[in-house]
This record gives structure tokens, sequence and C-alpha cells, in this order.
């Protein structure tokens, strides 16, 4: 073994001590005594190399699973799952016989005790959000005229759907809007159902229970486009000039994992790299279906199905992208 291999094979076998010594959960896979075996053959960057995307064919129904080199959380939505839950959503869209939300005003915010406050530009939120400003740009969408940013929080009390007095539970979806433009960043959500989910103290551990500690206005779906329709208002703009919807810095493991899998681009260092203007992907599609697929699109699928009277308009395409190391969504509306 040559002095430099044999460097190699003791940072990497003192790497992996340190993974195992700080508890950072491997990859199900991941063989301990197969990584030993090969290390005197690999510099970091074959290392890095090796975390693969789909095949050159990108067939997602066949793709390799890519957990990258090391996963802090479980993934627990497969590309196979996540294509089958999007073959669901172009149904629903066109769908006529499901209900359409009731949900239609700020007073239906107020009654069930959300608290929907500008926010303003001195705000430490309001500066973090600009990392997407060239994106903007390049769209044409103005970065001063039009642009507002709102933060909607169940801060207050209310009747759930039983009429039963119930505690706040501090949910919120924080959303910029710009209506000169007609676009949408979701720039943070923690749902209600979420937040009694997660509960430390008293976690709501079945949907009924969750169910009991909700509003019935808690959906992304309705509270953002509440809002939206209430900057349209007051702007003077149709709610149906909506044409983008962005998913901004998702950190959603599920999400993550499923546009890293249905692209052909490997990682780097265990994050997708893939800067604007990304990739493309289509509803009649594979990839498309998977990305429909995960969490980050269920919530706009239910407003444009829910609200479809007044939006009259559907997903054309969405496109991936990364910013530094944070993962992005556009949605193209038509």
């Amino acid at each position: 073994m040559s002095t430099a291999t044999g460097a190699r094979h003791v940072f990497f076998v003192a790497l992996l001590v340190v993974l195992l010594l700080i508890r950072i959960p491997l990859h199900p896979n991941f063989q301990l005594g197969s990584v030993l075996s090969v290390l005197s053959g690999l510099h970091a960057h074959d290392l890095a190399g090796t975390v693969t995307s789909a095949h050159a064919g990108r067939n997602v129904d066949y793709v390799q699973l890519n957990p990258g080199l090391v996963k802090r959380e479980a993934v627990t939505l497969s590309v196979e799952n996540a294509i089958c839950k999007g073959r669901s959503a172009p149904v629903r869209l066109r769908a006529k016989d499901i209900q359409l939300t009731v949900f239609h005003t700020v007073e239906d915010l107020e009654a069930n005790g959300w608290m929907d406050d500008p926010v303003a530009k001195e705000d430490e939120r309001y500066y973090h959000a600009r990392d997407l400003d060239p994106v903007l740009s390049q769209l044409g969408i103005p970065l001063e005229s039009g642009r507002s940013f709102r933060d909607a929080k169940q801060a207050e009390d209310f009747l759930n759907m039983d009429n039963v007095h119930t505690e706040a539970t501090d949910g919120f979806y924080l959303s910029e809007f710009n209506t000169e433009k007609g676009t949408i960043v979701a720039l943070g959500t923690e749902s209600p159902r979420k937040k009694v989910e997660t509960d430390e103290d008293n976690p709501a551990d079945t949907p009924r229970k969750a169910d009991a500690r909700i509003p019935k206005v808690s959906r992304w779906s309705d509270v953002v486009w509440i809002q939206w329709a209430d900057v349209c208002r007051k702007a003077n703009k149709e709610p149906s000039s909506l044409e983008y919807i962005f998913r901004y810095h998702i950190v959603t493991v599920n999400t993550q994992f499923i546009m890293e899998q249905i692209t052909d681009v490997k990682l780097s260092l265990g994050k997708l790299q893939l800067p604007w203007p990304g990739r493309d992907v289509y509803l009649d599609t594979n990839e498309g279906l998977a990305l429909l697929g995960t969490p980050h699109l269920t919530g706009i699928v239910w407003m444009l199905h829910d609200h479809r009277d007044v939006i009259k308009k559907t997903i054309t395409k969405m496109r991936m992208f990364t910013i530094a190391s944070s993962y992005y969504i556009l949605v193209y509306l038509e």
C-alpha cells in the first residue's frame, strides 16, 4: 500500500468512526465491511461520485434508490409510491364530483383563530427571502411593485369541527405575494395538523385526535388562497391572474429524496446541485408524476381544485432548481 493510499484509508476510517460517535444514522443498506474493503482505491471525490441518481434512461419505475452519503431522517416515500400519488392528482384537478371548499374569506380565517399579519421590510424574514430575487427578475416578476409578505398564524382559540372550544395550535403559513405578476411563494409552512401531531407534551397520535385539535380552516390550500384573494382585491387585481407558485427552501426529506431520484444529476456531498434554470418536468412523464406526488405539491393541487371556479387554470410544468444547497420547486400555471 502506497503512502498516499494508506493516508486515504486512515482518513476514511476516521471519518466513519466520527459518524458513528456522533450517532448520525446511516442508510439501512450501509455495510461497514464493504466500505472498508474498497477504501484504499477511493479518493474523496470518487466516494461522492458513487452516489448516483436515476440511471441514464431516467425511467423512474425502475430507479435505483439514492440515499446520499448520510441520511439524518428516514425517507418514507418511495419513487413508486410518489408516482401512484401523482397519478391521482390530474384526475382530482378535473373532478367535478369532489366537494369544493366552503372557506373563501378573511372572515373565515378570523373565525378559526387565524391572525393574518403583513411582514414589515424591517423583519429579518423579509430579507431571508431575497435570495430568490435573481430568479424572480429573470421571470419578469417585479421586486418592489405588487410585492408583499404575509404571515398567517393560528394563534387564537377556536371552535373545532365538533364546536368544542379548543386551544390555538400556533401553526403558521409564511408567504410572499406579487399581484403584478401573479406569484405566490410559500416561504415557510407548519400546518396546525403538523403542530398537534408533533406536540412534545401531548402528541395527537391518531387522525381522529388530530382532527379534534385543529380548526375547520387549517390547510395551506385554503389559508393561502384566502390571503391571495385578499391581496388581489386590495390591489384591484383578479385572483385568476395567478401564474407561478414557488415552494421555497424545501427541507422535507421525502420531497428532497424524490427530487434527487428523478434527475440524472449526481449528488455533491449528499446534496442535489441544480442551479437555475434547473430541470423541468411534465405531468405526462413518470418524473412529473413522482414530483406531483410529493408533500409540497399536494397543497397546490388542492388549491387548484378547490378554487377552480376562480382560478380556471392547471399545472403545465414544474421546475426543480437549487440555490446554494437549498431545494426549490416552481409550478407554472396556465
